[in-house]
């Protein structure tokens, strides 16, 4: 009979082998070393227990070492650097054809109250690149329309035709010009015990024909050393009905360059000017004005000193210089500007110019040019956001020999006006804002308060203490558009020469005697409305003095009442 011994000592061995690991397991978990010797006699059964560990966890330890401070010092080394210049070769730009609200021309017609007709017409050729040109005629005139009580004629007109040429080069531009015009007036400011004979109404009017040609050239700086040059040089003749010429030749310009921080300027204005009052007088006059000026851009500074060179060769003063300083300051990007500006100048009074600001003036009388011997401005300007804009202003203005106007004692009873010289000195205060609600619709509004300082005159004639202004436009939907502007002028005082003058004695002078009178202050408002049927026709309503006063303007002569035009406008 065989037996089985095999498994006996696989048992004992496997009990072996776990009664160790028991027993080195329940010596770490004591914390007891490894070096223990155990021995083991006979059959053992060993059980395995959970294994009991002693919580530990982890701690910062100071280790007492200190972090470095590392510093890196650039030391500087100067290297030498040649710069290479690669020309770059010209590209091709490829010019999209016009928008389609851009046209060449428009006319515009229209008609009134009063037989106040009115015609515009106007074409420019927008499509070459190296030239252009363009032309504009217009004609506006009126029958009628004032509040006199007489017979006399009351009719006015204004045409005139200009066109114009203008070559381009590479830095150089050339525009030549001319226009030829004719302004026909009506001397109806009588006084109102003048007696007319039969044969007045041709006297009391006048016609006055202009004509002219004129060159403007202007260059480009292709670096900012480079000279920008811009020059004109005109000539102007001008003719009355009543046998007065005048003959004008005027050359105006600016040359400027940028050198070492500085805009170097040069501006001049030299005019002749010859004006023959009839057949055996004649007054000519050369004015210089030769201006060099430096100025300055020093961050958010702006600073400029200059001078005005004068000279008026046929007159009181030959030559005076005149010192020119002037200064602005950027306050937060032009929320706030404040400046100042000293300057003088000569200005010249000759027929053409004093016809724009009294076209009653006498044709023959002998004008002498103003000395502006002081010409100081200060005030501040700037915007809050894009849609606000202001302008407060102060100004003291000195000048000598000072065109005021009086009625002149020649003629049928003052209908026209003679120039009288005065030294005056202006102060000014005022100050004008514009809102811009939205790009529609907007508001703009200002004022100017004057005091005045005279020599010899008792008043300041015809200049009024006060000046409003005011006004609106709205667009809605590029449909219809409403402008509406008015003005508030102060009450003036006027003087006259005429013998059958009213109002109070004045002495206007050593030796003369006339009589002055008050103008009433007034408004004057007006109103445009238009209606865009597309994008070239329109159609219009313009209404000029909307109060219906016929205020006086200048002595004698109301303003037209309430006049109302319509009419229409194309684009092609």
């Amino acid at each position: 009979m065989s037996m089985n011994t095999s498994p006996a000592p696989r048992k004992k061995s496997i009990a072996l082998i776990g009664a160790f690991c028991c027993i080195v397991t329940g010596a770490l978990a004591q914390g007891d070393t490894l070096d223990l010797d155990v021995t083991f006699v006979g059959n053992r059964e060993m059980l395995l227990q959970d294994a009991h560990k002693l919580l530990m966890w982890p701690s910062i330890v100071d280790m007492g070492v200190e972090k470095p401070i590392f510093n890196y010092e650039l030391l500087p080394k100067r290297m030498l650097v040649t710069p290479s210049f690669e020309p770059v070769a010209p590209q091709r730009v490829d010019v999209s054809t016009p928008l389609p609200m851009l046209y060449k021309g428009y006319a515009r017609i229209g008609f009134g109250m009063y037989v106040s007709p009115l015609a515009e017409f106007s074409y420019t050729d927008l499509r070459s690149r190296k030239s252009s040109w363009g032309m504009h005629l217009q004609h506006r005139s009126s029958n009628g329309g004032f509040d006199v009580n007489d017979s006399l004629p009351q009719r006015f007109s204004n045409s005139e035709l200009s066109a114009w040429a203008k070559r381009f080069w590479k830095r150089e531009t050339l525009t030549f010009d001319a226009f030829v015009s004719q302004r026909g007036i009506s001397y109806l400011g009588l006084d109102s015990s003048s007696v007319l004979p039969s044969d007045a109404e041709d006297a009391l009017r006048d016609r006055f024909g202009r004509w002219g040609l004129g060159v403007h050239s202007e260059s480009t700086r292709k670096d900012s050393d480079d000279w920008a040059v811009r020059a004109d040089l005109v000539y102007r003749h001008l003719w009355s009905q009543s046998h007065v010429t005048e003959h004008t030749t005027r050359t105006k310009g600016q040359a400027s360059t940028f050198r070492d921080g500085l805009e170097m300027a040069l501006n001049w204005d030299i005019l002749f000017n010859s004006h023959q009052m009839d057949s055996t007088a004649t007054n000519n006059q050369v004015v210089f004005n030769v201006r060099p000026q430096v100025t300055k851009q020093s961050g958010a500074l702006t600073s400029s000193l200059g001078a005005n060179i004068a000279l008026d060769a046929r007159g009181a003063r030959p030559f005076q210089v005149f010192p020119v300083a002037e200064a602005s300051l950027q306050v937060l990007k032009g929320f706030l500007v404040p400046y100042a500006r000293l300057s003088g100048s000569v200005d010249n009074n000759r027929l053409q110019t004093v016809l724009e600001t009294n076209p009653y003036i006498a044709p023959n009388s002998e004008l002498k040019n103003t000395y502006r011997r002081f010409d100081f401005r200060t005030g501040v300007r700037g915007h809050v956001t894009s849609h606000f804009h202001y302008h407060g202003k102060f100004s003291v203005e000195h000048f000598e020999q000072y065109m005021y106007f009086v009625n002149d004692s020649a003629g049928y009873g003052g209908e026209a006006f003679v120039p009288l010289y005065d030294t005056l000195t202006v102060t000014t205060l005022g100050g004008e804002a514009r809102l811009q609600i939205s790009e529609a619709f907007n508001l703009w509004g200002g004022v100017d308060l004057k005091s005045y300082s005279t020599r010899n005159q008792s008043q300041a004639w015809n200049l009024p203490g006060m000046v409003w202004r005011a006004g609106l436009h709205y667009n809605w939907h590029d449909k219809f558009a409403i402008r509406l502007d008015a003005e508030v002028v102060g009450s003036r005082h006027a003087a006259s020469l005429s013998n059958n003058a009213q109002g109070d004695l004045v002495n206007l002078g050593s030796t003369i005697q006339g009589k002055q009178t008050e103008l009433q202050a007034f408004v004057d408002a007006n109103i445009h409305l238009e209606y865009a049927y597309n994008k070239r026709m329109s159609a219009w309503l313009s209404c000029s003095n909307v109060a219906g006063s016929n205020y006086l303007l200048w002595n004698n002569y109301p303003v037209q009442g309430f006049m109302a035009r319509f009419g229409a406008t194309y684009a092609f």
